[in-house]
């Protein structure tokens, strides 16, 4: 599913790429409403949040990622660093 989506998504993906977030979370919350089940959705908007800054945000997006496919990579690093840069050892 993950390449799939990968395909379907391209627009989105080009607006993450050329680092543009705040159009890219937009395009991935439109995505949400009509797949809430998309992990790579989600994995996209914690980039987003991770890119902006938005920690907390970040880390909510990867677990639900992970929730739907514990196997999109990308979630581990930006829930990490997000969780480093909030100094969250814990989690």
């Amino acid at each position: 599913p993950l390449m799939r989506d990968e395909k379907r998504y391209q627009t989105g993906i080009r607006l993450v790429e050329n680092q543009k977030y705040t159009e890219a979370m937009v395009y991935f919350d439109n995505v949400l409403q009509k797949k809430p089940n998309s992990a790579l959705a989600w994995s996209y908007k914690a980039e987003c949040h991770w890119a902006m800054k938005e920690y907390y945000q970040c880390i909510v997006a990867c677990n639900r990622a992970l929730r739907i496919d514990y196997s999109v990579r990308d979630c581990y690093l930006f829930r990490g660093v997000a969780n480093y840069e909030l100094e969250e050892w814990e989690d």
